[in-house]
């Protein structure tokens, strides 16, 4: 007998639980803790009841490649053509990430971090 697939949610989920560097199971006595600042809550967005309402870049962008098959379904589910993404490599950490456009940098922060260290060379 074949088992049952899980849904979209739930290998989502689990994809964050395995593999995101934000996401910590609990933390300040809240469960799927997320330590990206912009979150609501302090909780990862796809942990919250409307998930289909929102998106995470550094999700899509540093943790969805991983897995080639989920993230079509992800695209598919969200109605986004794949094509339109370019594949970057962030100069200051080095993740590969996709994103609508040409970027240095896969976060602000990580922008922050290379300009602060560039200020300190020239110096």
């Amino acid at each position: 007998m074949k088992k049952k697939e899980q849904s979209i949610e739930k290998q989502i989920q689990q994809l964050i639980k395995d593999e995101c560097a934000n996401y910590f199971f609990k933390c300040d006595n809240k469960s799927n803790y997320c330590c990206q600042e912009w979150t609501k809550d302090l909780q990862c967005i796809y942990f919250q009841t409307e998930l289909e309402q929102q998106r995470c870049g550094y999700f899509e962008s540093a943790v969805l490649p991983i897995d080639g098959v989920l993230m079509a379904k992800y695209h598919s589910w969200l109605d986004i053509d794949i094509k339109d993404y370019v594949k970057n490599v962030c100069l200051k950490c080095k993740v590969i990430f996709l994103d609508i456009k040409k970027k240095d940098y896969c976060t602000d922060l990580c922008a922050e971090k290379a300009k602060k260290e560039k200020g300190k060379s020239e110096g």
